[in-house]
Protein backbone atom coordinates (compact mmCIF):
# COMPACT_ATOMS: atom_id res chain seq x y z
CA UNK A 1 0.00 0.00 0.00
CA UNK A 2 1.29 3.71 -0.98
CA UNK A 3 0.66 6.91 0.41
CA UNK A 4 1.08 10.23 -0.53
CA UNK A 5 -0.64 13.30 1.47
CA UNK A 6 -3.75 14.60 -0.72
CA UNK A 7 -3.40 10.88 -2.68
CA UNK A 8 -7.01 9.66 -3.72
CA UNK A 9 -6.38 6.62 -5.27
CA UNK A 10 -6.47 3.21 -4.37
CA UNK A 11 -3.06 2.78 -2.87
CA UNK A 12 -0.85 1.52 -5.91
CA UNK A 13 2.02 3.15 -6.62
CA UNK A 14 1.07 5.11 -9.17
CA UNK A 15 -2.23 5.95 -7.26
CA UNK A 16 -1.72 6.40 -3.79
CA UNK A 17 -4.02 6.68 -1.23
CA UNK A 18 -3.72 9.92 1.22
CA UNK A 19 -5.22 7.82 4.33
CA UNK A 20 -2.53 6.42 6.69
CA UNK A 21 -4.66 4.86 8.60
CA UNK A 22 -6.89 3.26 5.74
CA UNK A 23 -3.64 1.84 4.25
CA UNK A 24 -2.37 0.63 7.44
CA UNK A 25 -5.80 -1.18 8.01
CA UNK A 26 -5.77 -3.48 4.54
CA UNK A 27 -2.46 -3.91 4.31
CA UNK A 28 -1.86 -8.19 3.69
CA UNK A 29 0.10 -9.79 6.40
CA UNK A 30 3.73 -9.90 5.38
CA UNK A 31 3.59 -6.80 3.09
CA UNK A 32 4.45 -3.21 4.04
CA UNK A 33 2.78 0.68 4.08
CA UNK A 34 5.33 3.06 1.87
CA UNK A 35 4.55 6.68 2.69
CA UNK A 36 6.64 9.19 0.76
CA UNK A 37 7.29 13.07 1.55
CA UNK A 38 7.38 14.96 4.88
CA UNK A 39 3.89 15.18 5.84
CA UNK A 40 2.06 15.10 8.55
CA UNK A 41 -0.59 12.59 9.24
CA UNK A 42 -3.02 13.31 12.40
CA UNK A 43 -5.06 10.61 13.79
CA UNK A 44 -4.75 7.15 15.93
CA UNK A 45 -3.21 4.09 14.07
CA UNK A 46 -3.43 0.61 14.54
CA UNK A 47 -0.69 -1.90 12.88
CA UNK A 48 -0.90 -5.47 13.19
CA UNK A 49 1.75 -7.70 13.75
CA UNK A 50 3.43 -8.74 10.55
CA UNK A 51 3.12 -5.68 8.55
CA UNK A 52 5.36 -2.75 8.31
CA UNK A 53 5.44 0.66 7.62
CA UNK A 54 8.30 2.32 5.12
CA UNK A 55 9.23 6.35 5.08
CA UNK A 56 12.50 7.58 4.00
CA UNK A 57 10.58 7.93 -0.02
CA UNK A 58 10.50 10.62 -2.49
CA UNK A 59 7.03 10.93 -4.13
CA UNK A 60 8.06 11.71 -7.14
CA UNK A 61 9.83 7.91 -8.26
CA UNK A 62 9.92 6.40 -4.63
CA UNK A 63 13.17 6.02 -4.16
CA UNK A 64 14.90 6.05 -0.60
CA UNK A 65 15.32 9.64 0.38
CA UNK A 66 16.56 9.66 4.66
CA UNK A 67 15.36 13.21 4.54
CA UNK A 68 12.01 12.33 3.52
CA UNK A 69 9.98 11.26 7.10
CA UNK A 70 6.80 11.97 7.68
CA UNK A 71 5.25 12.58 10.94
CA UNK A 72 2.28 10.33 12.06
CA UNK A 73 0.75 12.51 15.13
CA UNK A 74 -1.83 11.53 17.56
CA UNK A 75 -4.77 12.95 19.33
CA UNK A 76 -4.81 13.97 23.08
CA UNK A 77 -5.49 11.17 25.20
CA UNK A 78 -5.00 8.36 23.04
CA UNK A 79 -1.56 6.51 21.88
CA UNK A 80 -0.19 7.73 18.48
CA UNK A 81 0.65 4.14 17.40
CA UNK A 82 -0.24 0.48 18.48
CA UNK A 83 1.31 -2.48 17.41
CA UNK A 84 0.06 -5.68 18.20
CA UNK A 85 0.00 -9.99 16.97
CA UNK A 86 2.36 -12.35 15.43
CA UNK A 87 4.38 -11.76 12.76
CA UNK A 88 7.58 -9.78 11.64
CA UNK A 89 7.38 -6.10 11.64
CA UNK A 90 9.61 -3.44 10.12
CA UNK A 91 8.76 0.79 10.87
CA UNK A 92 12.09 2.93 9.52
CA UNK A 93 12.67 6.20 8.59
CA UNK A 94 9.34 7.79 10.27
CA UNK A 95 8.44 10.61 12.86
CA UNK A 96 6.09 9.68 15.87
CA UNK A 97 4.84 12.28 17.90
CA UNK A 98 2.25 12.33 20.67
CA UNK A 99 0.63 15.97 22.21
CA UNK A 100 0.43 16.20 25.50
CA UNK A 101 -2.57 14.91 27.78
CA UNK A 102 -5.83 16.73 27.99
CA UNK A 103 -8.32 15.07 30.04
CA UNK A 104 -7.10 15.05 33.93
CA UNK A 105 -4.82 11.96 34.88
CA UNK A 106 -4.36 11.15 31.29
CA UNK A 107 -0.91 9.94 29.80
CA UNK A 108 0.78 10.62 26.54
CA UNK A 109 2.54 8.19 25.09
CA UNK A 110 3.42 7.41 21.64
CA UNK A 111 3.67 4.05 20.82
CA UNK A 112 2.26 0.47 22.49
CA UNK A 113 3.73 -2.54 21.01
CA UNK A 114 2.23 -5.82 22.67
CA UNK A 115 2.95 -9.39 21.91
CA UNK A 116 4.75 -8.42 18.60
CA UNK A 117 8.34 -8.66 16.90
CA UNK A 118 9.13 -5.00 15.77
CA UNK A 119 12.37 -3.77 14.55
CA UNK A 120 12.19 0.48 14.89
CA UNK A 121 14.90 1.94 12.72
CA UNK A 122 16.68 5.94 11.68
CA UNK A 123 12.88 7.03 13.85
CA UNK A 124 11.91 9.57 16.51
CA UNK A 125 9.71 8.98 19.39
CA UNK A 126 8.30 11.68 21.40
CA UNK A 127 5.19 11.93 23.91
CA UNK A 128 3.97 14.64 24.92
CA UNK A 129 3.16 15.64 28.77
CA UNK A 130 1.53 13.95 31.19
CA UNK A 131 -2.09 15.95 32.54
CA UNK A 132 -2.08 16.63 36.14
CA UNK A 133 -4.23 14.44 38.18
CA UNK A 134 -7.90 15.37 39.57
CA UNK A 135 -8.18 16.95 42.97
CA UNK A 136 -10.19 15.72 45.63
CA UNK A 137 -14.07 16.45 45.34
CA UNK A 138 -14.98 19.08 47.91
CA UNK A 139 -17.47 18.06 50.41
CA UNK A 140 -20.27 20.50 50.87
CA UNK A 141 -21.84 21.60 54.00
CA UNK A 142 -21.04 19.99 57.44
CA UNK A 143 -21.41 17.15 59.68
CA UNK A 144 -24.79 16.43 61.14
CA UNK A 145 -26.37 19.12 64.40
CA UNK A 146 -27.06 18.54 67.34
CA UNK A 147 -30.32 17.99 69.16
CA UNK A 148 -31.43 20.86 71.15
CA UNK A 149 -31.74 19.73 74.73
CA UNK A 150 -35.52 19.24 76.18
CA UNK A 151 -36.62 21.37 78.79
CA UNK A 152 -37.36 21.13 82.31
CA UNK A 153 -40.84 20.93 83.94
CA UNK A 154 -42.49 23.91 85.89
CA UNK A 155 -42.97 21.99 88.79
CA UNK A 156 -44.74 23.54 91.95
CA UNK A 157 -47.62 21.77 91.38
CA UNK A 158 -48.84 18.90 93.42
CA UNK A 159 -46.24 16.65 93.21
CA UNK A 160 -42.86 15.97 94.94
CA UNK A 161 -40.62 15.18 92.65
CA UNK A 162 -40.55 16.79 89.09
CA UNK A 163 -38.13 15.06 86.42
CA UNK A 164 -35.54 17.21 84.50
CA UNK A 165 -35.49 17.36 81.19
CA UNK A 166 -34.54 14.19 79.12
CA UNK A 167 -31.77 13.11 77.50
CA UNK A 168 -31.39 14.04 73.91
CA UNK A 169 -29.43 11.59 71.80
CA UNK A 170 -28.19 11.98 68.42
CA UNK A 171 -26.80 9.23 66.22
CA UNK A 172 -23.51 9.59 64.41
CA UNK A 173 -22.34 6.46 62.23
CA UNK A 174 -22.06 3.70 64.25
CA UNK A 175 -21.11 6.71 67.08
CA UNK A 176 -23.75 8.46 69.58
CA UNK A 177 -23.44 11.48 71.36
CA UNK A 178 -26.03 12.41 74.29
CA UNK A 179 -26.99 15.46 76.39
CA UNK A 180 -27.12 14.95 80.41
CA UNK A 181 -30.42 14.93 81.82
CA UNK A 182 -31.77 18.01 83.90
CA UNK A 183 -31.75 17.93 87.32
CA UNK A 184 -34.85 16.69 89.28
CA UNK A 185 -37.23 19.25 91.25
CA UNK A 186 -37.35 18.56 94.39
CA UNK A 187 -39.25 19.62 97.86
CA UNK A 188 -35.85 19.88 99.89
CA UNK A 189 -33.44 20.17 97.09
CA UNK A 190 -32.64 20.50 94.05
CA UNK A 191 -31.23 17.34 91.87
CA UNK A 192 -28.10 17.75 90.22
CA UNK A 193 -27.73 17.65 86.10
CA UNK A 194 -26.32 14.35 84.29
CA UNK A 195 -22.77 14.68 82.32
CA UNK A 196 -22.94 14.87 78.45
CA UNK A 197 -21.68 11.93 77.06
CA UNK A 198 -19.75 10.96 73.54
CA UNK A 199 -17.44 8.43 72.14
CA UNK A 200 -15.10 7.30 74.57
CA UNK A 201 -12.53 8.80 72.23
CA UNK A 202 -14.00 12.55 72.57
CA UNK A 203 -11.52 14.10 75.68
CA UNK A 204 -15.02 15.23 77.16
CA UNK A 205 -14.74 17.95 80.08
CA UNK A 206 -15.08 16.52 83.68
CA UNK A 207 -18.31 17.01 85.37
CA UNK A 208 -19.98 19.55 82.93
CA UNK A 209 -23.09 18.62 84.61
CA UNK A 210 -24.94 21.66 86.97
CA UNK A 211 -25.35 21.66 90.34
CA UNK A 212 -28.88 21.62 91.78
CA UNK A 213 -30.23 24.13 94.42
CA UNK A 214 -29.10 23.10 98.15
CA UNK A 215 -29.79 24.85 100.90
CA UNK A 216 -28.47 28.40 100.48
CA UNK A 217 -26.27 27.38 97.28
CA UNK A 218 -28.39 27.91 94.08
CA UNK A 219 -28.39 26.12 90.76
CA UNK A 220 -25.11 25.81 87.96
CA UNK A 221 -26.48 25.71 84.83
CA UNK A 222 -24.98 22.58 82.35
CA UNK A 223 -21.91 22.99 80.80
CA UNK A 224 -20.79 22.85 77.19
CA UNK A 225 -19.97 19.43 75.58
CA UNK A 226 -16.13 18.85 74.37
CA UNK A 227 -15.54 18.86 70.83
CA UNK A 228 -15.31 16.13 68.50
CA UNK A 229 -11.59 15.21 67.76
CA UNK A 230 -10.66 15.04 64.19
CA UNK A 231 -10.30 11.37 62.33
CA UNK A 232 -6.93 10.46 60.92
CA UNK A 233 -5.35 11.87 57.84
CA UNK A 234 -5.14 9.21 54.92
CA UNK A 235 -1.55 7.26 54.43
CA UNK A 236 -0.13 8.18 51.50
CA UNK A 237 -0.68 5.78 48.95
CA UNK A 238 2.31 3.61 47.01
CA UNK A 239 3.42 1.86 44.18
CA UNK A 240 4.32 2.99 40.43
CA UNK A 241 0.93 2.17 38.59
CA UNK A 242 0.94 0.13 35.99
CA UNK A 243 1.21 0.10 31.65
CA UNK A 244 -1.69 -2.42 29.52
CA UNK A 245 -2.94 -2.37 26.35
CA UNK A 246 -4.89 0.55 27.51
CA UNK A 247 -2.11 2.75 28.39
CA UNK A 248 -0.95 3.91 31.53
CA UNK A 249 -3.06 3.62 34.93
CA UNK A 250 -1.30 5.62 38.17
CA UNK A 251 -1.97 5.04 42.05
CA UNK A 252 -4.63 7.52 43.22
CA UNK A 253 -4.52 8.67 46.76
CA UNK A 254 -6.59 7.43 49.44
CA UNK A 255 -9.66 8.77 50.86
CA UNK A 256 -9.21 10.46 54.75
CA UNK A 257 -9.22 8.10 57.52
CA UNK A 258 -12.90 8.24 58.81
CA UNK A 259 -15.44 10.72 60.01
CA UNK A 260 -14.95 13.24 62.50
CA UNK A 261 -15.66 11.75 66.14
CA UNK A 262 -18.88 13.95 67.43
CA UNK A 263 -18.93 16.07 69.96
CA UNK A 264 -20.00 15.57 73.61
CA UNK A 265 -23.49 16.54 74.92
CA UNK A 266 -24.07 19.19 76.97
CA UNK A 267 -24.49 18.65 80.77
CA UNK A 268 -27.98 18.82 82.04
CA UNK A 269 -28.95 21.67 84.11
CA UNK A 270 -29.77 21.32 88.45
CA UNK A 271 -33.13 21.48 89.78
CA UNK A 272 -34.74 23.68 92.08
CA UNK A 273 -35.64 22.92 95.76
CA UNK A 274 -39.68 23.70 96.29
CA UNK A 275 -38.52 25.76 99.70
CA UNK A 276 -37.55 28.55 97.35
CA UNK A 277 -39.09 28.51 94.22
CA UNK A 278 -42.75 27.78 94.76
CA UNK A 279 -45.44 29.84 97.28
CA UNK A 280 -46.21 26.15 99.13
CA UNK A 281 -42.92 24.88 100.47
CA UNK A 282 -43.96 21.39 100.29
CA UNK A 283 -44.12 20.74 96.68
CA UNK A 284 -41.67 20.21 94.01
CA UNK A 285 -39.50 23.17 92.63
CA UNK A 286 -39.16 23.47 89.12
CA UNK A 287 -36.03 20.70 87.38
CA UNK A 288 -33.06 21.50 85.35
CA UNK A 289 -32.95 21.34 81.30
CA UNK A 290 -31.67 18.73 79.75
CA UNK A 291 -28.54 19.03 77.64
CA UNK A 292 -27.74 19.33 73.78
CA UNK A 293 -26.47 16.46 72.01
CA UNK A 294 -23.33 16.92 70.20
CA UNK A 295 -22.68 17.29 66.64
CA UNK A 296 -21.37 14.59 64.04
CA UNK A 297 -18.10 14.47 62.78
CA UNK A 298 -17.57 15.55 59.20
CA UNK A 299 -17.13 13.07 56.50
CA UNK A 300 -13.50 11.80 55.33
CA UNK A 301 -12.00 13.49 52.41
CA UNK A 302 -11.69 12.42 49.00
CA UNK A 303 -9.05 11.29 47.43
CA UNK A 304 -6.73 13.22 44.81
CA UNK A 305 -6.22 11.44 41.34
CA UNK A 306 -3.06 10.39 39.75
CA UNK A 307 -1.16 12.29 37.41
CA UNK A 308 -0.85 10.68 33.98
CA UNK A 309 2.35 10.07 32.25
CA UNK A 310 4.71 10.91 29.11
CA UNK A 311 5.89 7.75 28.36
CA UNK A 312 7.64 7.48 24.65
CA UNK A 313 7.34 3.74 23.87
CA UNK A 314 5.21 1.28 25.95
CA UNK A 315 6.81 -2.55 25.33
CA UNK A 316 4.78 -5.44 26.86
CA UNK A 317 6.07 -8.95 26.64
CA UNK A 318 7.13 -7.97 23.21
CA UNK A 319 10.65 -8.60 21.27
CA UNK A 320 11.96 -5.29 19.72
CA UNK A 321 14.91 -4.35 18.22
CA UNK A 322 15.37 -0.18 18.16
CA UNK A 323 18.28 1.19 15.95
CA UNK A 324 19.28 5.15 15.21
CA UNK A 325 15.99 5.78 17.83
CA UNK A 326 15.71 9.05 19.59
CA UNK A 327 13.36 8.82 21.86
CA UNK A 328 12.15 11.93 24.18
CA UNK A 329 9.51 11.79 26.94
CA UNK A 330 7.74 15.11 28.15
CA UNK A 331 6.60 16.11 31.86
CA UNK A 332 4.59 14.26 34.26
CA UNK A 333 1.62 14.93 35.33
CA UNK A 334 1.36 16.47 39.38
CA UNK A 335 -0.85 14.47 41.26
CA UNK A 336 -4.37 15.81 42.69
CA UNK A 337 -4.14 17.64 45.71
CA UNK A 338 -6.78 15.25 48.70
CA UNK A 339 -9.71 16.93 49.54
CA UNK A 340 -10.24 18.90 53.12
CA UNK A 341 -11.98 17.11 55.71
CA UNK A 342 -15.60 17.86 55.95
CA UNK A 343 -16.09 20.35 58.69
CA UNK A 344 -17.85 18.72 62.00
CA UNK A 345 -21.84 19.85 62.54
CA UNK A 346 -22.43 22.06 65.51
CA UNK A 347 -23.78 21.24 69.04
CA UNK A 348 -27.62 21.49 69.89
CA UNK A 349 -28.26 24.00 71.75
CA UNK A 350 -29.48 23.74 75.81
CA UNK A 351 -32.64 23.08 77.29
CA UNK A 352 -34.43 25.83 79.26
CA UNK A 353 -35.46 25.25 83.00
CA UNK A 354 -38.51 24.54 84.09
CA UNK A 355 -39.19 28.22 85.41
CA UNK A 356 -37.16 30.57 87.49
CA UNK A 357 -34.86 28.96 90.72
CA UNK A 358 -33.62 25.75 87.88
CA UNK A 359 -31.15 26.05 85.56
CA UNK A 360 -30.75 25.19 82.10
CA UNK A 361 -28.65 22.34 80.15
CA UNK A 362 -25.31 23.00 78.70
CA UNK A 363 -24.98 23.19 74.64
CA UNK A 364 -23.34 20.30 73.13
CA UNK A 365 -20.44 20.12 71.63
CA UNK A 366 -19.14 20.61 68.19
CA UNK A 367 -18.13 17.47 66.14
CA UNK A 368 -14.68 17.16 64.82
CA UNK A 369 -13.29 17.22 61.28
CA UNK A 370 -13.20 14.39 58.76
CA UNK A 371 -10.02 13.02 58.01
CA UNK A 372 -8.01 14.89 55.39
CA UNK A 373 -7.95 12.91 51.95
CA UNK A 374 -4.36 11.99 50.35
CA UNK A 375 -2.97 13.57 47.67
CA UNK A 376 -3.10 11.70 44.01
CA UNK A 377 0.47 9.88 44.59
CA UNK A 378 3.35 11.23 42.13
CA UNK A 379 4.06 8.32 40.51
CA UNK A 380 0.74 8.53 38.23
CA UNK A 381 3.12 11.48 36.42
CA UNK A 382 6.24 9.34 35.68
CA UNK A 383 8.41 10.75 32.61
CA UNK A 384 9.74 7.19 30.93
CA UNK A 385 11.50 7.14 27.63
CA UNK A 386 10.89 3.28 27.71
CA UNK A 387 8.30 1.32 29.55
CA UNK A 388 8.38 -2.38 29.31
CA UNK A 389 7.12 -5.64 30.61
CA UNK A 390 8.85 -8.66 29.75
CA UNK A 391 12.00 -8.83 27.53
CA UNK A 392 13.65 -4.99 27.56
CA UNK A 393 14.43 -3.95 24.05
CA UNK A 394 17.60 -4.30 22.15
CA UNK A 395 19.04 -0.98 21.67
CA UNK A 396 21.78 0.42 19.18
CA UNK A 397 22.68 4.53 18.78
CA UNK A 398 19.43 4.75 20.77
CA UNK A 399 19.07 8.02 22.86
CA UNK A 400 16.07 8.50 25.44
CA UNK A 401 15.83 11.53 26.78
CA UNK A 402 13.45 12.08 29.87
CA UNK A 403 12.32 15.24 31.24
CA UNK A 404 10.77 15.28 34.93
CA UNK A 405 8.19 13.88 37.22
CA UNK A 406 5.19 15.00 38.11
CA UNK A 407 5.24 16.76 41.95
CA UNK A 408 3.12 14.57 44.71
CA UNK A 409 -0.07 16.02 45.36
CA UNK A 410 -0.52 17.59 48.21
CA UNK A 411 -2.91 15.96 51.30
CA UNK A 412 -6.09 17.55 51.95
CA UNK A 413 -6.24 20.39 54.84
CA UNK A 414 -2.29 21.35 54.38
CA UNK A 415 -1.26 18.19 55.22
CA UNK A 416 2.24 17.37 54.01
CA UNK A 417 2.15 13.62 55.68
CA UNK A 418 -0.95 12.22 53.28
CA UNK A 419 0.87 13.58 50.12
CA UNK A 420 2.14 11.61 47.35
CA UNK A 421 5.49 11.09 46.32
CA UNK A 422 7.07 12.41 42.99
CA UNK A 423 7.02 10.94 40.00
CA UNK A 424 10.30 8.84 38.71
CA UNK A 425 11.88 10.03 35.42
CA UNK A 426 13.65 7.32 33.81
CA UNK A 427 15.24 6.58 30.45
CA UNK A 428 13.82 3.13 30.96
CA UNK A 429 11.56 1.41 33.31
CA UNK A 430 10.54 -2.39 33.85
CA UNK A 431 6.84 -1.98 35.22
CA UNK A 432 7.42 -5.85 36.88
CA UNK A 433 10.32 -5.16 39.14
CA UNK A 434 9.36 -2.16 39.85
CA UNK A 435 11.30 1.78 40.53
CA UNK A 436 14.24 0.10 41.32
CA UNK A 437 14.98 -0.51 38.06
CA UNK A 438 14.70 3.39 36.73
CA UNK A 439 17.25 3.55 34.50
CA UNK A 440 18.37 7.16 34.83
Amino acid sequence: MFVAAGGTGSGTKAKPTGSLADALAAVPSNKAVYICGTDTFSGTFALAGGRSVFGGLACDDWSYDQASRPKLRGIADAPTLTVSGAGSTKIEDVLIENPSAIAAGASSIGVIITTASVDIARSEITAGDGAAGIPGAVIAGAGGGGSTGNNGLPGCGSASSVVGGDVQTAACGPNTTTGGNGGLGTVAAGGDGSDGSSDPRVASPANNNGTGHVGATVCTFGGAGGSGGPALSATPAMGIGDVTEAGFSGVAGLPGGGSGLPGQGGGGGGGARGAVACINPAFAGPSGGGGGSGGCGGAPGNAGGAGGSSIAVVILNANVVLEAVAIVAGVGGDGGAGGDGQPGGFGGGPGSAGASGACGGGPGGPGGRGGSGGGGVGVGGHSVGIAFKGEAPSQTQVTATPQTGGGGGIGGDGNVAASGGNGLACKSLDFVTGASSCEI
